[in-house]
């Protein structure tokens, strides 16, 4: 097929594979490091309550950091589907 049906649809399967590459991005990567992020964040809030002062609970964040790098890792060392 030629002409601009061709290209219209060359076009449309770029957006495709723009779109389910940020969908990919966004559940493989995005999604679990905000999860784990919100997890810390209360496990930070919980300690304050119960009177750990704020370094001790700031040492929880920069002790999970690991966890952040060994997410990213993974999650971009996957090849293929999964």
């Amino acid at each position: 097929m030629t002409g601009p049906a061709a290209s219209s649809s060359a076009g449309a399967q770029a957006v495709r594979a723009v779109l389910v590459g940020l969908r990919d991005l966004l559940l493989r990567f995005l999604l679990p490091i905000a999860g784990v992020g919100l997890v810390l964040w209360g496990a930070e809030e919980v300690l304050l309550a119960f009177g750990v002062h704020g370094d001790l609970a700031k040492m929880l964040r920069y002790g999970v950091l690991p966890i952040y790098g060994l997410m990213v890792f993974r999650l971009l060392g996957r090849k293929g589907g999964g």
